[in-house]
């Protein structure tokens, strides 16, 4: 079984993209890694993933959790990715850390993930 990694940081943007990734890996038959990076601790990241295991429990699909703690999450995530069971990231186009003001597209670990990632990655716009 491939894994489909979905970043999430508590954002309405990452659960749209979990919601993505759940069709994606039903039409694969892939488990989903629903990933947390926290800066500082292994509560809070497990605390920001709690949606995101009752939808992934609600739909019946395969999943596991990862905590990273104190990493930069662009590079957290690139690591997770470069596992060779991992299909795709699937994530939102902008995280919890981007208010849209800057006008930029993309947030700074989407940014930096088109720099690192060694996987194929489908970001998912927000039409909340």
């Amino acid at each position: 079984m491939r894994s489909i990694i979905v970043p999430i940081d508590g954002s309405p943007q990452s659960i749209q993209a979990l919601r993505f990734a759940i069709g994606m890996a039903r039409a694969f038959g892939d488990e989903l890694v629903l990933l947390s990076v926290h800066g500082s601790s292994q509560i809070l990241g497990e605390n920001m993933l709690r949606e995101a295991v009752t939808i992934a429990e609600q739909e019946s699909v395969p999943y596991r959790t990862k905590v990273r703690v104190g990493g930069n999450p662009t590079i957290e995530i690139s690591f997770e990715a470069n596992d060779p069971g991992v299909r795709c990231i699937v994530m939102g186009l902008r995280g919890s850390g981007s208010d849209g003001a800057s006008g930029k597209t993309l947030g700074s670990v989407s940014q930096g993930l088109l720099q690192l990632a060694t996987r194929p990655i489908t970001f998912v716009p927000y039409g909340g």
